[in-house]
């Protein structure tokens, strides 16, 4: 292409023109010529000078040809010479990677500045893999290559950036910190934040998201290092060994017995019945937490779904939290499971050391006992002074109990436990003989109801011999 036979660029002429840019550049355009260290240094200065000028129309027309336009190159020399655009800006310093990708005869021969390798480090580590490819473009995504990685041609390529592979950036070190660390003050870190944060003031915090205390495959905590509430998470550790091994101890001498617990010596019968009652214990003890738990975990599902507003909390805003919350359940519910079965194992297990038998299960067959004695009909005998075998609803039992001053109905007024309109027509009922007010419809129809739909239900509890 002939330069004389552009329009835009007929008058301009091949050689440089000295006096405008001194101009330009006053004194700091002298100052880095007569800085120079050496001849060669200020040959190199020239030579690029010239060859800037003598590029600059093939530049200007074919930016003037893009979308970018060749307007911007100037105000970007002219920026560049009154010393208003910032060299070290990212940006900036991010298209010069591009434009030295592209100079690069081979992808391999592409040098990356300490400055683009830490951003895009940053980056990496922030946003992961996927933000580094979608950032790098195809690259040489498609071509044959047939002697290896050397071949790749970044002329070829099609790049949005110039980033370095993964490996590059995952062996890039510029603080020199290991990736792996144990809990603890990272010394180090904080030496380089107080080189790096200039007037600026910071504080060390904890992330309550990755270090809440919660259920997990590692002991049950995130170790705080001693920061817990209540007992630490090593104190936790260690009490858990200290109670596997004595367990463990316990089961190397029962074997000695071929498992018949009769015929252990009563001192180690004593000792492994030590162990379990204090296993019990504790199972008893976390079994009650768990439940204030989950009492907690549901209340807040509820809150979270009605304030979610929508009919379905599948698409509602909270739908994260609300799965959350409902998985947290699932894990309380196995537990409590699993502690209520290995609780009655562990009282009857008890029980069978003390030499007493007891039943496994809900429900037994009272029949079967000989301490049981059925109460029909004809037990039920309105003679007798103990109101223990009066018939309810009946005369005798209406009339005995307009004698008594307390009853069951009334036992909570009577000892001084309810307000004082109650207590004081109780005492004018009782002590007084002045008969009471009638109930309201509303009691009297509640009590009515409870006349029809009288039903009884009976249980029989026993307390396993574990003392």
């Amino acid at each position: 292409m002939n330069v004389g036979t552009l329009p835009l660029y007929t008058h301009m002429s091949m050689q440089p023109d000295t006096t405008s840019l001194d101009t330009h550049l006053g004194d700091s355009h002298k100052c880095v010529t007569s800085d120079a260290s050496t001849s060669t240094e200020k040959g190199n200065f020239d030579k690029l000078t010239n060859e800037l000028i003598n590029l600059a129309p093939y530049v200007m027309e074919e930016m003037s040809e893009s979308d970018v336009g060749a307007d911007v190159l100037v105000q970007f020399f002219k920026l560049v010479v009154e010393k208003k655009f910032p060299l070290s800006n990212t940006s900036f310093l991010l298209w010069c990677d591009v434009v030295k990708w592209y100079n690069c005869k081979t992808a391999v021969n592409m040098r990356y500045s300490e400055q683009t390798k830490l951003f895009w480090k940053l980056r990496w580590r922030l946003f992961g893999g996927r933000f580094i490819h979608f950032m790098s473009g195809y690259k040489n995504q498609g071509d044959k290559v047939k002697h290896g990685l050397s071949t790749y041609i970044p002329e070829q390529s099609e790049i949005n950036f110039a980033v370095p592979d993964e490996n590059i950036l995952r062996y890039y070190d510029p603080y020199r910190v290991n990736g792996e660390r144990e809990p603890g003050i990272f010394e180090d870190i904080i030496s380089v934040l107080g080189k790096n944060l200039v007037k600026k003031s910071s504080c060390l915090t904890y992330d309550g998201k990755k270090l809440k205390q919660g259920l997990s495959k590692g002991s049950g905590d995130v170790d705080l290092m001693g920061f817990e509430e209540g007992e630490s998470l090593k104190e936790k550790r260690e009490h858990l060994l200290k109670r596997e091994t004595s367990i463990n101890e316990i089961m190397t001498s029962i074997g000695l017995y071929e498992g018949n617990i009769q015929n252990l010596p009563e001192l180690l019968k004593a000792e492994l019945k030590e162990v379990l009652l204090h296993a019990l214990k504790e199972l008893s003890i976390n079994i009650f937490q768990l439940k204030e738990i989950k009492t907690k975990k549901e209340y807040c599902k509820a809150k979270l779904i009605e304030r979610g507003g929508d009919t379905d909390w599948r698409k509602g805003r909270y739908v994260y939290a609300i799965s959350a919350v409902i998985a947290f359940i699932y894990d309380i519910d196995n537990f409590l499971s699993a502690g209520r079965e290995l609780t009655q194992t562990l009282s009857i297990f008890i029980s069978y050391i003390n030499g007493v038998e007891q039943i496994k299960g809900s429900s037994i067959n009272l029949e079967t006992s000989p301490l049981h004695q059925c109460l029909d009909d004809v037990s039920f005998s309105n003679t007798g002074e103990n109101s223990r075998y009066l018939k309810q609803k009946s005369d005798e039992w209406f009339a005995l109990r307009k004698k008594a001053r307390i009853t069951g109905s009334t036992f909570y007024s009577a000892v001084g436990c309810d307000g004082l309109n109650r207590q004081k027509d109780h005492f004018e009922k009782v002590i007084c003989g002045i008969e009471g007010k009638e109930p309201s419809d509303f009691t009297k129809k509640a009590m009515q109801h409870g006349t029809d739909s009288w039903n009884t239900t009976s249980r029989v509890t026993s307390r396993p011999q574990i003392l």
